[in-house]
């Protein structure tokens, strides 16, 4: 599958075609999900760091709720990507249990 540029369409490649997809309209807490996947592209974010991302500070800086505020924000993602020609894939297993990673889908 050919990406194209979400703003002019024309297609990309990889590294600019991640980079592109930060111009989605989004929510904060998606954006700064998709921000902290773009710049970990092509390895994982951790949710640790996604939710120091968006919330800042320490533990207790974020609310209670966090990580399913995170968790709601990759399932909202897994919905509004693949148009672009991306998807988010979790990593339960392996060396990095508790993560996401963008993947181009085929």
């Amino acid at each position: 599958m050919t990406v194209t540029c979400p703003c002019c369409g024309a297609p990309m490649a990889d590294g600019v075609a991640v980079k592109a997809l930060t111009a989605i309209r989004l929510g904060y807490v998606q954006a700064t999900v998709l921000r902290a996947l773009v710049d970990a592209f092509p390895g994982h974010a951790q949710s640790d760091r996604i939710i120091h991302a968006a919330y800042g500070g320490t533990d207790d800086d974020a609310p209670m709720d966090a990580r399913r505020a995170i968790r709601e924000a990759v399932k909202d993602l897994r919905k509004a990507l693949p148009a672009h020609g991306w998807r988010v894939s979790a990593s339960r297993r392996g060396p990095v249990p508790g993560a996401w990673r963008l993947e181009r889908m085929p």
